[in-house]
């Protein structure tokens, strides 16, 4: 799902949801998303950032699940927080030779194209796949 802005407040949160549980399962094997979602997300970050925008960022993230109809979800055992998915952010690279990189931003918030975000029932958007995010079986 491309959410056309997230904050960079709410990002920091699904990525502290990982990098806080970094020893939890990590059933995810592999991430699918389909050609046209991914062009369409490159394409609103050439617009929204222009020349500035020359990579892809790609950020673990665990989405946090409050819904009591969620249960479709896996998730970490004991614990309200998603398998590990991932959010694409447009970036701009800093520094080459360490591969640095700065998300860009525009007024505080981000174009996002977020891996598999949970929903209150389950509505496979055919696009960003399932949680956690899985390819057949590899």
């Amino acid at each position: 799902m491309i959410d056309d802005k997230i904050s960079s407040a709410d990002l920091d949160v699904l990525i502290g949801n990982h990098r806080n549980n970094f020893n939890s399962p990590f059933l995810t094997n592999s991430v699918v998303i389909e050609l046209s979602h991914l062009e369409e997300f490159i394409n609103k970050a050439k617009v929204e950032h222009g020349a500035a925008f020359d990579a892809i960022k790609f950020h673990f993230i665990r989405y946090e699940l409050t819904k009591d109809n969620q249960e479709y979800i896996k998730k970490i055992p004991n614990k309200d927080l998603t398998q590990v998915s991932l959010a694409l952010v447009p970036a701009n690279i800093t520094n080459p030779a360490e591969w640095k990189v700065d998300d860009l931003k525009k007024n505080n918030k981000k174009i996002a194209l977020l891996v598999c975000k949970p929903a209150t029932t389950w509505d496979k958007d055919g696009k960003t796949g399932v949680c956690p995010p899985k390819c057949g079986g590899t």
